[in-house]
């Protein structure tokens, strides 16, 4: 009986190391997402009697995909900002979404970096593929404002993918003037 064990212990051994994947690639279908930043505010200048459907806040999050097989058509980013309390704001509309690739300069803030796209940088519009491995993407939405009044204060951010999701804080709320 012991052998027979040894055996089937060293047929699961041999298996496992068959089967062993390099630590950076997750199990095949699997994919997981990072939240980078996310920030919201007002825009600066608007006009006196802005016209109805005017948008003036609006969030932004960047976010790491990592996923195991490539994704087609894959669903357009949803972002969900929370206040303390935990009531949600949903979107009003995905502005936009990129694939993220800024150079970082050294002293730069963070708001900085996220929010603005470098001349020297490679980032584009998402063509709404994931591919295998990692993708960094930037979600802009306009969020529902009413009355041109300021948005409570957010806590927490959840940017959500198909299937796939991932929350934090969020970075803040940067300046309008």
């Amino acid at each position: 009986m012991g052998s027979s064990v040894a055996i089937a212990l060293a047929t699961l051994l041999l298996l496992a190391s068959a089967t062993a994947r390099a630590a950076n690639q997750p199990p095949p279908g699997y994919a997981y997402m990072k939240l980078f930043y996310c920030a919201y505010g007002g825009i600066g200048f608007q006009p006196l009697h802005p016209p109805l459907g005017f948008e003036n806040e609006f969030a932004v999050a960047v976010i790491e995909v990592n996923s195991s097989i490539e994704v087609k058509d894959a669903p357009a980013p949803d972002v969900t900002l929370f206040d303390g309390t935990g009531k949600s704001t949903k979107t009003k509309r995905l502005a936009s979404v990129e694939v993220f690739d800024e150079p970082y300069v050294a002293g730069e803030g963070d708001g900085a970096y996220y929010l603005n796209t470098d001349p020297r940088g490679r980032t584009h519009a998402w063509n709404r593929t994931i591919p295998t491995g990692m993708i960094h993407l930037r979600v802009r939405v306009a969020l529902p404002t009413q009355d041109n009044t300021a948005l409570p204060v957010q806590a927490r951010c959840r940017v959500t993918i198909g299937p796939y999701s991932v929350e934090g804080p969020t970075d803040g709320e940067w300046p309008t003037s």
